[in-house]
């Protein structure tokens, strides 16, 4: 199947480097960058890079993978995604995905393009998860298990990714009711798993929602997911205290009418736990100020976590909607029921 790959705006980034000084630098690339001055961004994100950090690592090679400030270079663009994948960075391991799905800068390989893909899938990268699903339907690089494509793009689909959501629904349709069920299944454990992954343990890259630079393609008429998604272009911005949370929960997940709320952290300290809410009640106060914070005990077989949430919303789409806005903010939320 040819990979078709949708153009993307670059919007955000993740975090940035640790220290002081190296993040006045940092933050001085970004400013450049989002006025359009990259020779600047350049300037400043180029010896962070080389000294070492990730996410100017990262952000060198979305620059020159789509030829932003730069000429366009996809060997330049490969040499320094590795050096971000490397050091656990899920949106350049994604990107090293459709590198060698697609062949640029390097041989194709679809193997490899799966390897990448399921590192940053399971860390939570949303466009990976959507890729790593359409392959194991189309089998491209790995046997093909409709059941594991079904789970992938669910867990992508479920926060919003319009073209996961497209091919969920086609893939589901050659499935039985039993296959799908499994599929859900798998979907809610990995879930339940990433969710209560200790606050150290959480992937620090996770991102916002990529918006598309314009509307997606219809999808095939025959009954075949569309291709893989290039991941957007993202510049990375200021680091968030907060460990990442999981994706929203899967859209079969609940048959019945429940309380739904907004989790934004789970941590293995309860003191910890406490000293976040405090920043993320400041921090949102706009958004989530009339219903309150609270922090709830889990105890489980993997240990005992702390997990803040608001209070109750009026139904999902209210909280959706809240948790989108959050997510505008680059922080990282999940829409939960009870």
């Amino acid at each position: 199947m040819k990979h078709r790959i949708y153009a993307l705006v670059a919007l955000i980034v993740l975090a940035a480097p640790a220290g002081p000084a190296a993040a006045q630098d940092f933050a001085r690339g970004l400013e450049a960058a989002q006025r359009g001055d990259y020779d600047i961004a350049l300037g400043e994100w180029r010896p962070l890079a080389e000294r070492g950090d990730a996410y100017s690592q990262y952000n060198l090679g979305v620059m020159y993978d789509h030829g932003v400030g730069v000429p366009q270079d996809y060997a330049e663009a490969m040499k320094w995604y590795r050096l971000a994948a490397g050091q656990g960075n899920a949106d350049a391991r994604s990107n090293l995905g459709v590198m060698y799905a697609v062949g640029k800068g390097v041989p194709r390989d679809d193997a490899e393009a799966v390897k990448w893909y399921r590192l940053a899938a399971e860390q939570g990268n949303v466009n990976a998860q959507s890729n790593l699903g359409v392959v194991f339907y189309t089998g491209d690089g790995v046997p093909r298990d409709y059941t594991q494509a079904l789970m992938w793009l669910d867990l992508a689909a479920s926060t919003g990714h319009e073209s996961a959501a497209r091919n969920r629904d086609i893939v589901a349709k050659g499935m039985s009711a039993e296959e799908i069920a499994e599929a859900q299944r798998r979907a809610r454990a990995w879930q339940e798993a990433y969710l209560h992954a200790p606050a150290a343990e959480s992937p620090a890259e996770q991102s916002l929602a990529a918006q598309s630079s314009g509307p997606a393609s219809p999808g095939p008429a025959s009954p075949k997911p569309a291709s893989p998604v290039r991941p957007a272009p993202q510049l990375a911005a200021t680091p968030s205290a907060s460990p990442s949370a999981a994706p929203a929960a899967s859209r079969r997940a609940a048959a019945s009418v429940r309380a739904w709320r907004i989790q934004l952290a789970s941590l293995a300290s309860e003191p910890g736990a406490r000293k976040e809410l405090e920043r993320l009640r400041k921090t949102h106060a706009d958004l989530i100020g009339s219903l309150g914070l609270v922090v709830r005990k889990a105890s489980l077989p993997k240990g005992t976590y702390y997990r803040i949430q608001t209070g109750t919303l009026a139904d999902r789409t209210a909280a959706r909607a809240l948790c989108g806005a959050l997510k505008t903010r680059n922080q990282a939320c999940l829409s939960i029921s009870s």
